[in-house]
């Protein structure tokens, strides 16, 4: 955050994330490096993030695909004929 001295903002995210948190100062850049460095770089993170959402459209296009199968193969078929002799 770019006011260590806010309290409110602290509580907020002691709140969300159930962690206490110890304020620290460090230069814009050193967090920027600090965030690439554990979380990869901002374009790495849209690339996840997009991949993640195709691999959830997928999903959901394979389960559509799996009940309409399921849906058509419930009809009911004769047996074939015997023949009598």
């Amino acid at each position: 955050m770019a006011d260590p001295t806010n309290v409110f903002a602290m509580d907020d995210i002691k709140f969300m994330t159930g962690y206490n948190v110890e304020p620290v100062v460090a230069s814009e850049i050193a967090i920027r490096e600090a965030i690439e460095q554990y979380y990869g770089s901002s374009h790495a993170l849209e690339l996840k993030k997009v991949m993640d959402e195709m691999a959830e459209q997928e999903a959901e296009a394979l389960e559509s695909s799996r009940k309409r199968k399921s849906s058509t193969s419930t009809r009911w078929r004769l047996p074939p004929r015997t023949r009598r002799w």
